[in-house]
């Protein structure tokens, strides 16, 4: 047999991943409203399938232009999503709504009953940090946005 770093258990693909990475990037969370911007403008055949409609323009774009109807249609975008096939992909919504911070009573309402109805238990999970994040939300500033991010994903993870 060679006498080779992986015959002697060396696993140097791990070794050198795990010595890049530091553990703040391991530790922060994804940028929920970026992974469904991703989603929604290019939705895969079976979210299509589902109803799920590209967006013309970038969630955050369309997120940014207030309470027009751009703003309604992202909405409506990131509903649809929560309410699609994939379950990974209610999960990013439930975690964007959270992170983007609009909370009026009919979004948290429809949230709150999406959180018990939802089949996975990570997904409900997820609600349940969103609603949490909803509830202590102060603006949709960047700061604030990363703040509810690491609650959540705190939250999520059980810390």
């Amino acid at each position: 047999m060679v006498d080779t770093d992986f015959s002697k258990g060396n696993l140097m693909f791990w070794k050198k991943n795990s010595q890049t990475q530091s553990t703040a990037q391991v530790d922060e969370p994804p940028d929920f409203l970026l992974e469904a911007e991703q989603l929604l403008l290019r939705p895969d055949m079976l979210s299509v399938a589902a109803g799920i409609e590209p967006t013309p323009r970038p969630l955050r774009v369309m997120l940014s232009a207030g309470d027009g109807a751009e703003f309604d249609a992202a909405i409506n975008s990131l509903f649809a999503l929560l309410h699609g096939p994939n379950g990974r992909y209610r999960k990013i919504a439930a975690f964007a709504f959270g992170q983007f911070g609009f909370n009026p009573d009919p979004l948290t309402d429809i949230l709150r009953e999406r959180c018990v109805a939802d089949p996975a238990p990570d997904v409900q999970r997820a609600l349940s940090a969103a609603l949490m994040a909803l509830q202590a939300a102060s603006g949709s500033s960047e700061a604030s946005q990363l703040a509810r991010r690491r609650q959540m994903w705190n939250f999520y993870r059980g810390r």
